[in-house]
Order: C-alpha cells, then sequence, then structure tokens
C-alpha cells in the first residue's frame, strides 16, 4: 500500500512540474501575459535545486550595468517595459525558470495594479435600470462574438461597485450547461450582494429557449434561499441584448411544463 501510495504521490509531483515546465515554455516564447494567474503562481513557487557558476555576476549587475538607487530602478523597469516579451532572454547567468519567476512577478504585479485601478462605479441596487446598463458594459464584444454558448455573471457589492464579468461554464455552440452549485461556488466566493446572469446565443438570435427560462427560475429560487438577490438573466449576441424575465406569463408556462 505504501509503495502505491508513493508512486502516486510521484506521479502527481511529475504532473506538476510537467505543467510548470509548459507554462515556463510559453511564457519565455510569448510573454506572461498569456498565462492564466494559476501558471504564474505556478512557475513562481516552483522549486528549483540550480546553483548558479561561481563567479558568475547577479543578475541586478547584469540588468543595471552599475547604476544605483532610483536610476537603478529606472534602468531596470525601462528594460522591461521595452523588451517584453524578450524580457532577460539573453541575460546570461539566469536560467529559464529564474528568467521565468522574474516575468510573472511583475505580470502579476501588473494584473494587480489594473485590479486595484479599475473603474469603480458605486451605484444604488434601487436604481436597477442603471445598475444594468452598467453590467452590459462589461460583456464586451470579444464575448459577445463567441462562437460556443458560455453562461457567466456580473456581480454587485454591498459597497455599490459592480464586478467584472465572471465566466461560469462553456458549452458546444447552440448550448450551455451548468450545474447550480457550480455556479453558485463561484458566485458565492465573491460575497457579492446581488449579480446578473449572463449568457450568449451564437446564433444570433435573442429568442429565450424553455432551458433558458428553467434555468433562470433555478437561479432566482436558490439566490433567494441564499440571501444574494438576483438581479435579473440576460441573452447576448454581436448585435444586442435581451432580458429573460421570469415572472413573465411565459415563464409561468414553462414552469408547468417542467413539472409535467
Amino acid at each position: 500500500m505504501l509503495n502505491n501510495e508513493s508512486a502516486g504521490l510521484s506521479s502527481t509531483a511529475g504532473f506538476l512540474v510537467s505543467a510548470s515546465n509548459t507554462a515556463i515554455g510559453l511564457c519565455l516564447s510569448h510573454g506572461p501575459g498569456i498565462l492564466s494567474l494559476r501558471e504564474c503562481l505556478e512557475i513562481l513557487m516552483m522549486h528549483t535545486s540550480s546553483s548558479r557558476p561561481s563567479g558568475t555576476p547577479g543578475a541586478w549587475h547584469l540588468l543595471t550595468q552599475g547604476v544605483q538607487g532610483k536610476e537603478e530602478e529606472r534602468a531596470f523597469f525601462s528594460c522591461l517595459e521595452e523588451s517584453r516579451p524578450y524580457f532577460l532572454r539573453n541575460v546570461q547567468g539566469l536560467s529559464s525558470t529564474e528568467r521565468a519567476r522574474l516575468m510573472v512577478v511583475f505580470e502579476i504585479a501588473r494584473r494587480y495594479l489594473h485590479f486595484k485601478n479599475r473603474p469603480k462605479l458605486k451605484l444604488s441596487i434601487l436604481d436597477s435600470s442603471k445598475v444594468a446598463r452598467t453590467a452590459l458594459k462589461m460583456i464586451d464584444a470579444r464575448w459577445r462574438s463567441e462562437t460556443i454558448e458560455w453562461l457567466g455573471f456580473v456581480p454587485l457589492f454591498s459597497d455599490g461597485i459592480v464586478g467584472e464579468l465572471c465566466t461560469a461554464a462553456y458549452g458546444v455552440r447552440n448550448e450551455v450547461t451548468v450545474s447550480p452549485l457550480e455556479l453558485f461556488s463561484k458566485l458565492l466566493a465573491l460575497r457579492p450582494r446581488a449579480f446578473f446572469l449572463f449568457h450568449n446565443h451564437p446564433s444570433g438570435k435573442l429568442t429565450p429557449s424553455l432551458q433558458d427560462f428553467n434555468l433562470t427560475m433555478r437561479v432566482e429560487q436558490i439566490a433567494q434561499n441564499l440571501g444574494v438577490e438576483f438581479l435579473g438573466h440576460w441573452i447576448v449576441t454581436e448585435t444586442g441584448q435581451r432580458e429573460i424575465s421570469w415572472k413573465s406569463r411565459k415563464v409561468r408556462k414553462a414552469r408547468k411544463l417542467c413539472r409535467r
């Protein structure tokens, strides 16, 4: 039993190392911007046993060429901004893992600054039309033009700030299936006060399906039980959008059909 467990741990460790090495290759060839946050963190926390040859100049001296203080920082950051994704590629004395680590450190910092400085629109949940318009702005052209169906949500926090689109599931060209458990586990991790649900129709048609009505009703019921306000479910396409009203006559008819 112990040997089997050891073999399993070894296999898992090997898989993680392989995944990290793949991320390192992508980072060095295409730049850290192509990586997910998970891949950035994997590189950052990856163990390395590489040792630096005796007499090899430190990376900081190579990068700054002897300048010190604020000028050292200026030289380093200028090099970073002007030469990515080729930053550090030709620096002698750095392993590929070390180069990738430095790159992802700045990539994570850049993403954090983007997150910290993002526009914070504070809205009242009572102004439902304004909140809806703001939430729809989070669905940009890239999401609207997807060729497969996706489903996601835009949270509204207690301080009135509208969050960005968070995808919960991807499907096929004309259908997306999501487990309520999966949807709400992602939603509740953000601790929002309320949320909008969105999904796209690659066909370009804004007519809701019976499945759309059914999902809307299930989400509304679960949200009510959890004490999170469900503000609406929208279908989006490249050219428009439409709200699914779960209190309409069509929804009541769909509810009866679903109970049969």
